[in-house]
């Protein structure tokens, strides 16, 4: 669920990897309904991660997403493909 113009984000939480810095956004859940996290990086998205980077990628990833749950009180799913 995209967010709708002038909602604000749930969460907007920014980590490091490396040299990149990663900035995942959360839309506010609204009951019933499933919701997903954009990934930002910056300055530009790598081509390939390390096996260093991805640990930390995940590391910041599930922070992220375990104080959005503990935040708003819900429980979160992820699906790493």
């Amino acid at each position: 669920m995209p967010l709708v113009s002038g909602e604000a984000p749930a969460l907007v939480r920014t980590w490091r990897v490396d040299d990149y810095a990663v900035t995942m956004t959360i839309p506010r859940p609204k009951p019933g309904c499933v919701i997903s996290a954009s990934v930002e990086w910056a300055p530009c998205e790598p081509s390939a991660l390390t096996s260093e980077q991805w640990r930390q990628y995940r590391y910041g990833r599930n922070v992220a997403l375990a104080e959005m749950a503990a935040e708003l009180d819900i429980s979160v799913a992820l699906l790493e493909l």
